[in-house]
């Protein structure tokens, strides 16, 4: 469950006093978080008295504010994850009511915020321009990401995409690029999985004699797009010791793709100043710039951390008249076919109203006419 859900785990707390609070083996968990508040209630309080009765001003253990410095709200935009805990809580363990306060309304209340932040603080895209000469139609999409980081960030199985539709006067689409079916699984225009999808294997003979020829199918990072069954999707695709794409942590060997979008003033060098040590400025600069293919795209690195992405579409004049270009930026960390992780509740998980309906969560979209 990685990515869906992170849990971080301190043993032991230890006190002022270095005295540790060992983690017993066959205490309940609901009655070991107990002792822990009581554990961590006690040494507060004794903390606070002893500051009291040493006559410490307040102001020398009062954290400054200190300028340039932004809040980040951790949310991983996890709503796959939530919406399996709110439909299969007793499988998964999480207690809807708070044991503390009796609220019920938590969960909620986490999907609710973190479709906000998806929504309103993480990424916007627009359709710069839009032009048609006869049976050509040429649009550029902006995706701009406003975190301050990478987006996504994490774990190899966040992605995010872009679907781009054409539009006819009658609002059918007549063309699309990065169109998903009911799993959240891309597909071509003849709804077709596109073999990125479930990284097929391109050459099984030459992979089993020989595992360092094995090629697997993937998205490649685009600036240009002219087919349905090209996409431009946003993620990091490393590959284990045996020449095999894995999102595990421990398997983890050689990125082949990066192209998660860079915050803004990040750019070739990394950010200002990052590449000023000697010694460590290029191993910083080689470990975390973008891989692969988007090396070659100098807009990427522009240090605006935004992508520009050309459409080019071929239509009978007729079908484009009167037409609409619609962009939008999903997100999904999990697809329901996903069938290495969970797949009982993913294979029953019901997301039908939801903000993540069909497996994607649409962080941002746009439109503009054909003219």
């Amino acid at each position: 469950m990685l990515g869906l859900l992170m849990v971080i785990v301190t043993i032991p707390v230890t006190a002022l006093s270095g005295s540790p609070l060992p983690l017993p083996s066959s205490l309940p968990l609901d009655a070991y978080e107990r002792q822990l508040y009581d554990f961590l209630d006690k040494h507060t309080y004794e903390t606070l008295g002893w500051v009291k009765d040493k006559g410490v001003p307040l102001k020398e253990i009062t954290v400054p504010i200190r300028e340039n410095f932004a809040r980040h709200t951790l949310q991983g935009i996890n709503l796959f994850g939530l919406e399996m805990f709110n439909q299969f809580d007793e499988i998964l363990g999480p207690r809807k009511p708070d044991y503390m306060t009796g609220f019920t309304n938590g969960l909620q209340n986490a999907i609710t915020n973190g479709i906000r932040f998806a929504q309103e603080e993480t990424a916007k895209i627009e359709i710069l321009n839009v032009s048609r000469e006869g049976n050509q139609l040429a649009a550029d999409v902006k995706v701009t990401n406003i975190t301050g980081h990478r987006f996504p960030s994490g774990v190899g199985f966040r992605r995010a995409f872009i679907e781009f539709e054409v539009l006819d006067a009658q609002k059918m689409v007549v063309w699309s690029s990065g169109r998903a079916n009911s799993l959240g699984i891309i597909v071509d225009e003849k709804g077709q999985p596109l073999p990125s999808e479930f990284l097929k294997l391109l050459n099984p003979k030459a992979c089993a004699r020989d595992p360092k020829l094995c090629v697997q199918a993937y998205e490649p990072h685009y600036q240009t797009i002219t087919r349905q069954d090209q996409v431009q999707i946003y993620q990091e695709l490393v590959k284990n010791p045996e020449n095999k794409i894995t999102t595990s942590f421990v398997a983890l060997a050689n990125t082949i793709k990066d192209n998660r979008l860079l915050p803004k003033g990040w750019t070739k060098d990394g950010p200002p100043g990052f590449a000023s040590d000697p010694k460590w400025g290029p191993i910083f600069i080689d470990a975390t710039t973008p891989k692969g293919n988007v090396r070659d795209d100098t807009q990427f690195f522009d240090g605006t951390g935004t992508d520009v992405v050309t459409y080019k579409v071929t239509l009978p004049e007729d079908v484009l008249a009167g037409g609409t270009v619609v962009a939008t930026l999903h997100y999904q960390t999990a697809k329901g076919d996903d069938g290495r992780r969970l797949h009982y509740i993913t294979s029953r998980l019901n997301l039908e109203g939801t903000a993540i309906e069909d497996w994607k969560l649409p962080v941002a979209q746009a439109s503009a006419s054909i003219k």
